[in-house]
């Protein structure tokens, strides 16, 4: 599946199509991620709304209105959706201030809840996305590493970027100004503690 154009509309292929399919849908939306959680593919629009893209429809995979947003939350800059330890997390990240908040989804009551803790795993966020990894050697668990504009790096080899982060737990951040060779990341990391 693949999110394209400037309107952010949704298509597919499956192993042998030769062409890409757009996935219909019923009401505007303007998608900013797409994750596979439990063998099922959930889209994130813009404006936070969850949807469920089914597959299983013979003809052509439909899109169903699955949650709103947390309620009551204002003024994030963006949000990204990433599958961890089988919960699908919604991260906010906000706009005003350096501050992050991590949702789970309640599959039973289709909402989102409050959660403060992801254990022995960490996410890295990038302005094109969110991975949920387990924390090892340097990398310190319960915690958020974002870097901006990993793009600029990866034309710019020597150009060094600024990492952040942020503890869940505490909701305090500590900045790094790291090299672009990833190889370095682990003692940089470790130098300025």
């Amino acid at each position: 599946m693949v999110i394209y154009g400037h309107s952010r509309y949704l298509a597919f292929a499956k192993h042998g199509d030769g062409a890409w399919t757009d996935v219909p849908f019923s009401f505007p939306v303007c998608l900013i991620n797409i994750v596979c959680f439990k063998d099922k593919v959930m889209a994130l629009t813009m404006v936070g709304t969850l949807i469920l893209i089914d597959m299983e429809v013979p003809d052509c995979p439909r899109a169903l209105w699955l949650a709103s947003p947390p309620e009551d939350e204002k003024g994030w800059k963006n949000m990204y959706l990433v599958e961890s330890l089988e919960n699908l997390l919604l991260v906010l990240h906000y706009n005003h201030h350096l501050m992050f908040k991590v949702y789970k989804f309640d599959i039973l009551k289709s909402k989102w809840m409050a959660s403060v803790d992801l254990g022995n795993r960490l996410l890295f966020i990038d302005d094109y996305g969110c991975t949920s990894v387990s924390a090892c050697g340097y990398f310190k668990p319960n915690c958020i590493y974002f870097a901006q504009d990993n793009l600029g790096s990866s034309v710019l080899p020597q150009q060094e970027q600024n990492m952040t982060v942020y503890s869940i737990k505490d909701h305090n951040f500590v900045d790094y100004q790291i090299n672009a060779n990833p190889s370095h990341l682990g003692n940089q990391l470790i130098a300025e503690h």
